[in-house]
Parts: structure tokens; C-alpha cells; sequence
């Protein structure tokens, strides 16, 4: 997959504090260079977005598991020293690298030519910015955790970059095997709900302390995560089993109450509801045979 992000908006921030330190950052003069020191460059004034891409195609580019870009307009941009090697890696995009030791410096797309986007670690300091957000999460190495205070985008936002995916999502813009709607609940004590969902539903996937636990409950996903910066929020789902009766009574024998046991309804399934010690809502149903 190729496409790291151009995101022209301006990165948002949260307090006074931050916002103060990007109005110094402003007024820097950053500059940064190769492994090799063969080129320099600098760069006056802020980036525009700072991102940590997880495409296949940045991560084979660079060899790293993921790699953090920095948008810049090309007037904010001077070439120091050095002539940076320049490689197509898809019919509209540019990556420049410095042919002696190989440092991954540039990324340019022909739909943005007024800006160009760094390699946020090959500034001199690098912890001088820091990304705001996580790009193409579709793509993301399942041992690469995830950064909870960061925004985070299944793929890049921009619907110009469409022909940066591979063929498989050129047809699709979401990843293959999920819904449009994936649910997502926010519990404190979240690694026991994940426990008990799997042993109710015989749900498959694993708890992250980092990232939302990805369940899989017949041919649906739902995700499940910690409270922390976000409040606690609970859900009501209507989940279709091969036997509602037995397995409303696992929910209970688990600790969950009973709001209507299992029963007949007038459109054709058997449901019952429980819910359980987090405030989350189980309808639980079979549909009946004709």
C-alpha cells in the first residue's frame, strides 16, 4: 500500500500551553539532514499536520515499522547542501532519500505541488513536534502498539490519495472483513468485559492495553477499549446465536442480570436481554424456523 498522509488543516490543540508552544514554534528555524550528513535542509515556520504512517508502503521505504511525516508548504522548505536521489514509488508520488546512506528525507504528491512532506526523524531534534495523529490504521503491524492520545484514521483522510491503495482497496474504503458500523464500547475494567464477551459468545481476539480489542462474534466485529481519556460508554446489541436460551443462562451464570428472559417475539426470533456489570445490553436471539 502506498500513501502517507497530506492533510492540509492545521493541528488542534487542547490547552493553552500547547497552543503557546506552537505559536513559538512559529517563530523556529528547524533543520535537519541525512545519516550521512551529505544533505541538510531547513525549514522556518510550523508544519501545517504531523502524522505517524502505518502503510506498507512508508514501512518498506524506510524498513521501520512505521514512519512520522511533517506537512510543510515548499516556501517553508530550503535545501541546505547535498542533492537529494529521487524515487517514483507509484505513478504520483516522489520519495527523496540521499543516495550515500540511504536516509528516507522527502515524500511529494502530485496533488499537493505546493507542499512536501519530512521525515520527522531526520530533524537534528526531532521531540521539537509532535504527531497529533496515526494514518492508515488498516495497515498497522499487530505488534506496533498504538498511541491512545493520538487521532486515528483506518486509512488517510484526504480522497485525493485514492490511488495510493493497493487494488484490493481501490474498490473498498474500509479494511476487507468489517462492517460500515463497528460498535465500540469504552469500560473501565475493560480486559474483563473482553473475557467475558469471549466466553459468552465464544468471541475470538485478545484484550490491548494500548489499542481497542478487535472481537470477532460470528461474522461481526466489535471493539472494545479502556475508559480513561474517554468517559465510560456502554451499548445495546442485538447479537443472533445458534442458541439464546443457553446462552442467556452462560451471561447470567457470569454475572450478568436477567431483563427479559428468552421468549417468542411477533417478527420471528427468540430473544432474551441481559445485561451485564459494565451497563452494556446483550439481545439475545435465535431465529425460529419456519
Amino acid at each position: 500500500m502506498v500513501a502517507c498522509a497530506y492533510d492540509g488543516a492545521r493541528a488542534k490543540h487542547a490547552n493553552s500551553n500547547s497552543v503557546a508552544a506552537h505559536s513559538r514554534l512559529m517563530q523556529m528555524q528547524i533543520k535537519g539532514g541525512c545519516l550521512c550528513g551529505a544533505i541538510r535542509y531547513q525549514v522556518d515556520g510550523a508544519p501545517s499536520s504531523i502524522s505517524i504512517c502505518h502503510c506498507q508502503s512508508c514501512r518498506r521505504a524506510s524498513g521501520a515499522p512505521a514512519v512520522s511525516w511533517f506537512v510543510i508548504s515548499r516556501a517553508q522548505f530550503k535545501l541546505l547542501s547535498g542533492n537529494p536521489a529521487a524515487y517514483r514509488s507509484s505513478a504520483r508520488v516522489q520519495r527523496c532519500f540521499c543516495a550515500n546512506c540511504g536516509t528516507q528525507l522527502t515524500y511529494a504528491h502530485d496533488s499537493a505541488p505546493q507542499t512536501i512532506e519530512l521525515t520527522t526523524a531526520s530533524l537534528d531534534e526531532p521531540s521539537a513536534i509532535e504527531p497529533t495523529k496515526e494514518i492508515w490504521f488498516s495497515e498497522k503491524l499487530p505488534w506496533v502498539a498504538a498511541n491512545p492520545a493520538l487521532e486515528h484514521h483506518l486509512q488517510d483522510s484526504h480522497a485525493t490519495l485514492q490511488d495510493h491503495k493497493p487494488a484490493a482497496l481501490r474498490e473498498s474504503f474500509q479494511p476487507a472483513e468489517r462492517h460500515s458500523v463497528i460498535p465500540r464500547i469504552m469500560a473501565v475494567d475493560a480486559q474483563q468485559l473482553v473475557e467475558f464477551v469471549k466466553r459468552v459468545f465464544a468471541a475470538t481476539g485478545d484484550y490491548h492495553p494500548r489499542a481497542p480489542a478487535e472481537l470477532k462474534l460470528g461474522d461481526s466485529v466489535i471493539m472494545i477499549s479502556d475508559a480513561g481519556p474517554r468517559p465510560p460508554m456502554a451499548a445495546c446489541l442485538y447479537v443472533y446465536v445458534p442458541d439464546a436460551d443457553a446462552t442467556c443462562q452462560r451471561a447470567i451464570d457470569l454475572g450478568a442480570e436477567s431483563i427479559e428472559p428468552p421468549s417468542n417475539t411477533p417478527w420471528g426470533d427468540r430473544r432474551g436481554i441481559v445485561m451485564d456489570r459494565w451497563g452494556n445490553a446483550w439481545q439475545i436471539a435465535t431465529r425460529l424456523k419456519s
